[in-house]
């Protein structure tokens, strides 16, 4: 629109130019000028937005689905540099041989396949979210999604009293219900319960606690974080999970990492906006991305959950059972979404037409186009085997029998 209104503002102004006395028309001449240059220079910067601004973009892509607005030459990423930086990323070896990788019920099933994996980051997106929540400081948001959880009693209560852990990522939060304390005051509670409690750091104004409930909330950066218990088997477990505990920002690096790949699934759902290199990082991302996440989940998992112990003191003070929380299983299910993932791109081939580097120097929207043509896909096979054939002719013709 932009481009447009500049040429017509040329053209309307172009008569009026050439009279010297007509001063205001040249400044209200050069005034439309220049807002429509701006106008055009705005909205090309508006296209070239990563990842949605391609959204509304003017797509040569001639797919009649509404997946053409988000596969085109303007969603990819690096599109005002790709063709300048194709000889060392597209047209590389490694993504032209990466590129053959496929099956030709992926080549036809391209739109389904890669939708498909869509919703499966966009499910995974929504899970890592909720595993940051028991990534937090807040007591009640660590309670009710915990990455671990344990649940036992503490046989010194005259009629047992109920204890709780809810493991995080930033704090842990212990509950100690002691019997009485709903009909009683504090000094009236059994000791054995309420008085070594608070010894112990319990408190009754932490939020997240019920009447009936004493409370402790310890922060993992606490250097005391693990000192507050007297049993020394407890304070090294505690002290193994402190140093094995995912950072914060590894689990917020995971949700904005579901971003790109949710748009590299979209890149790739059309045969327009596929190239050689979003496959490559569709697949070797999800790889590393997975291993790395399997790593730090399975060492927080031993540390954190397998080596608690079950009984408490030395002394027989109680007994606890542990489980994994919904915090980690949302987490651990959005890791393992890594892999249908790249089992999508690796049924998927590129398009044949955009296997080989295009002569002379083609435009980024004339090197998408060529990957368009269905039927050289369709008939992949033959024609290697017709050119096969054609080769073998034209040997026979070059070389005559003696």
């Amino acid at each position: 629109f932009g481009s447009r209104l500049g040429a017509q503002a040329r053209i309307q102004i172009d008569p009026c130019c050439f009279h010297p006395r007509s001063s205001v028309a040249h400044l209200i001449c050069f005034a439309v000028v220049a807002m429509a240059l701006w106008i055009a220079g705005c909205v090309r910067c508006i296209f070239h937005i990563p990842v949605c601004g391609g959204f509304c973009a003017p797509t040569q892509n001639s797919d009649k689905t509404c997946l053409r607005h988000f596969s085109n030459e303007y969603t990819l990423p690096l599109a005002p540099r790709f063709m300048q930086l194709a000889p060392c990323l597209e047209f590389a070896p490694g993504c032209s041989a990466c590129a053959r990788i496929g099956t030709r019920w992926g080549n036809r099933h391209r739109k389904p396949i890669m939708l498909f994996a869509f919703v499966l980051n966009l499910i995974a997106l929504l899970l890592a979210v909720v595993a940051l929540l028991g990534a937090t400081t807040n007591p009640w948001l660590t309670e009710h999604f915990p990455w671990v959880e344990g649940r036992g009693n503490l046989r010194h209560c005259g009629g047992g009293c109920p204890w709780e852990v809810y493991v995080g990522v930033k704090m842990r939060m212990d509950k100690l219900h002691c019997d009485g304390w709903s009909n009683s005051s504090a000094d009236s509670l059994d000791s054995s319960c309420s008085a070594r409690a608070r010894a112990e750091g319990f408190s009754g104004d932490v939020s997240g606690s019920q009447a009936g409930e004493l409370g402790r909330k310890v922060i993992w950066h606490d250097h005391l974080a693990c000192r507050n218990t007297p049993d020394t088997n407890i304070r090294d477990q505690c002290m193994k999970c402190k140093a094995s505990l995912l950072p914060q920002s590894a689990v917020i690096v995971s949700i904005a990492s579901q971003f790109p790949t949710m748009t590299t699934n979209l890149q790739r759902s059309t045969r327009f906006g596929d190239v050689k290199c979003q496959k490559v990082m569709g697949i070797v991302t999800n790889l590393v991305s997975l291993i790395s996440s399997m790593i730090a989940l399975i060492s927080f998992r031993q540390a954190c959950y397998s080596s608690l112990p079950t009984r408490l003191g030395d002394d027989d003070l109680g007994t606890m059972e542990w489980s994994i929380g919904i915090g980690f299983r949302c987490l651990l299910l959005a890791t393992l979404v890594k892999i249908p993932d790249a089992i999508c791109h690796l049924l998927v081939p590129v398009p044949r037409g955009k296997w080989k580097r295009p002569a002379g120097k083609a435009t980024l929207a004339e090197y998408m186009k060529s990957g368009e043509d269905p039927e050289s896909d369709s008939d992949e096979s033959s024609s290697s085997e017709g050119s096969i054939a054609d080769e073998k002719a034209t040997d026979e013709k070059a070389d005559p029998v003696v």
